[in-house]
C-alpha cells in the first residue's frame, strides 16, 4: 500500500511538470511540429511512453522541491519538536519497523506534504512554459491574459505552500507523538516482563 502511494504520488507530480516541458516543446517547436494524426493506432503505446516521461520527471521534480523546501522544512521541524527528542530519521525508522498502523497513516501525511511542495513547484513551471509560449508564438508579454494567469499561478503556489506548511506541522506533531506513546508503552511492556520474571 505505501509503495503504491508513493508511486501515485510520483505520477500525479510528473504529470503536472509533463504540463509544463510539453507548453515549453510547443514553443519552441510550434503545433505543426506535433501532427495527432500520427499517433493514430499508436495510442496505447504512447499512454505507455507519457507515463513513463511523467514518473522520471515525478522524481526529478520531487527532488527539485525537497531541496527548495529544505530549509523551511527544517526551521518548522525545529518550532515542532523539542531538541531532546530522537532525531526524525530514527523515530520513523523505529515506527516503520513496529508496523502497526501508526506508521502508514504518518507516511500517508508524508505523501500528501511531498504532493503539496511539488504542486507548488510545478505551478510556477506551468507558469514559465505558458509564458514562453505566449512570447514565441503570440509575442504577448503584459496582458490580461497573462495578468490573469499570473494571479491564478501566485494563488496556486500560495494555496500548495500553504498546505504544506499545515501537513509538515502536523506530521511532525504526530510523529513525535506516536514515537513517545510506543516508546513509553514499550518500556512499561518491560517492566512488566521483568517483574513476572523476577517473581
Amino acid at each position: 500500500m505505501g509503495v503504491a502511494i508513493v508511486a501515485f504520488e510520483i505520477l500525479i507530480a510528473g504529470l503536472q511538470a509533463f504540463i509544463g516541458f510539453s507548453l515549453v516543446l510547443f514553443a519552441l517547436f510550434g503545433k505543426s511540429s506535433f501532427d495527432v494524426n500520427m499517433l493514430k493506432g499508436w495510442e496505447a503505446l504512447g499512454t505507455i511512453l507519457i507515463l513513463a516521461l511523467s514518473y522520471s520527471l515525478g522524481i526529478l521534480v520531487d527532488r527539485v522541491s525537497d531541496t527548495l523546501f529544505s530549509p523551511l522544512d527544517h526551521k518548522l521541524r525545529r518550532k515542532v519538536l523539542p531538541e531532546k527528542d530522537a532525531p526524525v530519521r530514527e523515530m520513523r525508522l523505529y515506527l516503520i519497523s513496529i508496523d502497526d498502523g501508526t506508521s502508514r497513516m504518518l507516511e500517508y501525511m508524508r505523501s500528501r506534504l511531498r504532493t503539496a511542495r511539488a504542486t507548488a513547484v510545478n505551478f510556477v513551471l506551468i507558469f514559465v512554459g505558458f509564458m514562453v509560449y505566449r512570447i514565441a508564438h503570440q509575442f504577448a508579454v503584459l496582458d490580461t491574459v497573462t495578468l490573469f494567469a499570473l494571479l491564478i499561478m501566485v494563488a496556486a503556489v500560495a494555496a500548495s505552500f500553504f498546505a504544506w506548511q499545515r501537513i509538515t506541522k502536523a506530521y511532525y506533531l504526530r510523529l513525535a507523538q506516536a514515537y513517545h506513546i510506543v516508546v513509553s508503552h514499550s518500556i512499561d511492556n518491560a517492566i512488566e516482563e521483568n517483574e513476572h520474571a523476577t517473581q
